[in-house]
């Protein structure tokens, strides 16, 4: 596969990859065009060997790159874009649904409002971690006793103190449990004879 249409485009994109390193965008699509049109085997039997023979780096560090690109189109329509690949890195790990919500999380609650790749992961963490909380059914019955209704309050009140304190669920979750209370109390306690 010797075209001479198809070197020129392998240069092309080369040239952007030794432009900017530091552009990890557009370095991620070089690399994800230059792989999936398979235009490192002008020079290459793989794409591993293409990457760490002509760049330095691992097949890894450039799937590294890819990704963090692919994650970047999906966060097109942010107006805070990522700054480093380093810092979109976790939110490669997430369904590509879920990408924009956590990125707008993490710069909602980062410190200082200094995003880092640290509190990125921490996000992304959290966001995993919200997935695992088991699932409460809401009573099937509009009326519960007092002790039913003490009993639910309770069991919510535990799964509450699990979520941490910095999290930005926690005061959505808590509002929830003290409307429910605050329903069953204006119930009349919820009893009905």
């Amino acid at each position: 596969m010797n075209y001479p249409a198809e070197a020129v485009r392998l240069e092309d994109y080369e040239s952007i990859i030794e432009r900017g390193l530091a552009s990890f965008c557009e370095v991620g699509n070089a690399l994800l065009t230059i792989r999936e049109r398979g235009l490192y085997k002008e020079t290459h039997r793989t794409f591993e060997s293409y990457c760490k023979e002509r760049w330095g780096m691992t097949k890894s560090r450039a799937n590294q790159l890819v990704g963090a690109a692919r994650t970047i189109e999906n966060l097109a329509t942010i107006v805070a874009k990522p700054a480093t690949e380093s810092v979109v890195r976790p939110l490669t790990s997430l369904p590509k649904e879920e990408q924009v919500g956590a990125w707008q999380e993490a710069v909602e609650t980062a410190p200082e409002g200094r995003v880092t790749a640290k509190h990125v992961q921490e996000t992304v963490e959290k966001i995993e971690a919200r997935k695992n909380l088991p699932k409460f059914k809401k009573p099937e019955v509009g009326w519960v006793s007092g002790s039913q209704a003490m009993n639910h309050a309770g069991s919510a009140i535990l799964q509450l103190e699990r979520i941490s304190a910095d999290d930005p669920m926690r005061k959505k979750a808590f509002k929830h449990v003290t409307e429910w209370i605050n329903n069953q109390l204006t119930k009349g306690g919820g009893s009905r004879g």
